[in-house]
């Protein structure tokens, strides 16, 4: 094998074996990529995930159709089809060169990366599954198709697992054991708030007995999971982003409209910690140039450079952006 091989590709390889019969070539392409220096991917492969699809392929037009979805871990390469890539960065601050790619815009439905074969968590009963699967998500609303699905394992109902939205189109981490039962950790956040990013993790830990959805790196749903109860085998049905199957002949129907980043999967349970620092890599953490000014009636005025201020009656729910707030708002003095 060469030493030198360059940036780019595809290169072409060849291996040649002959014996008294004859010769017999195998052709084969090879696609260097080089490792990502931006804060989140580094982040995240810091933490040594067995799969991290960036999403960060240039847009070649007409759909991306048979552009390769790379895999900078485990190899598990998908194939884009009618998708639009280059698109924006989750947090043009922190990670000002990334992109995105974006889903349902092209075409309705059948708009994803289909064909990863990897990774399988299909464990039987009376064994302990250990993974994580998390993403950058944007949608563009609520476009009325069953289940929108982030990256998915399995045909619906024979998922193994499953970053997705459910009843109300809000986000979930779904976990189906050997037995066939689902385990589904919901959020309240929905599809319908669209153009903000959210970072999504999903956790499954049947060592402990709980699956887990966190949202921009605060748990918000954990529900119980029986010990030792496997994971049902889907093994034969690839991995895809964007969209899934809903059934062997369905084509991939349940669409999830808008932009995903950074999928990355893990072969054991992310803790809160480890969450949470892959949430703070890829934001930035105050607005850029943000002063506070102390005016003569005892009120605040903040202003700031660059980004949206959000509220929330607290930090276990969706923040909401403030209207009429930029670049500048005034936080008026209440009497304590």
């Amino acid at each position: 094998m060469s030493s030198n091989i360059p940036l780019g590709g595809p290169v072409s390889y060849q291996c040649v074996v002959s014996n008294f019969v004859g010769l017999a070539t195998n052709t084969w392409w090879l696609t260097v990529v080089p490792a990502p220096v931006t804060s989140y991917p580094h982040t995240a492969l810091a933490l040594n995930p067995i799969g991290f699809w960036p999403m960060n392929e240039a847009e070649q037009g007409g759909g991306d159709d048979g552009v390769a979805a790379v895999d900078y871990v485990g190899g598990n390469n998908g194939i884009y089809t009618n998708v639009l890539l280059g698109q924006m960065s989750y947090d043009a601050l922190t990670d000002p060169s990334a992109s995105s790619a974006l889903f349902g815009n092209v075409a309705a439905a059948n708009s994803c990366a289909f064909g990863i074969l990897g990774p399988d968590f299909s464990l039987p009963n009376g064994s302990n599954a250990e993974f994580s699967v998390s993403a950058w998500v944007n949608s563009t609303g609520n476009n009325g198709l069953n289940t929108p699905t982030i990256a998915a394992k399995g045909y619906y109902y024979q998922e193994e697992y499953a970053l997705d939205a459910g009843t109300g189109d809000c986000y979930r981490f779904t976990v189906r054991n050997a037995a066939g039962a689902a385990y589904n950790a919901s959020s309240a956040l929905s599809l319908t708030n669209s153009g903000q990013w959210y970072h999504l993790a999903g956790v499954c830990n049947e060592a402990i007995g709980v699956v887990q959805l966190y949202t921009n790196g605060t748990l918000v749903s954990s529900v119980a999971i029986p010990t030792a109860s496997g994971i049902t085998n889907s093994s034969e049905t690839p991995m895809t982003f964007g969209s899934r199957s809903s059934t062997p002949s369905a084509g991939f129907n349940q669409q999830f409209p808008g932009y995903i980043a950074n999928v990355t999967i893990f072969n054991y349970a992310l803790n809160s910690s480890q969450v949470r620092t892959l949430y703070q890599a890829g934001i930035s953490l105050l607005p850029s140039g943000l002063t506070f000014t102390n005016l003569s009636n005892y009120a605040t005025r903040l202003t700031w450079n660059y980004g949206i201020l959000q509220m929330a009656t607290n930090i276990a729910v969706p923040f909401s952006d403030v209207t009429n707030a930029g670049p500048s708002y005034l936080m008026p003095f209440t009497e304590p």
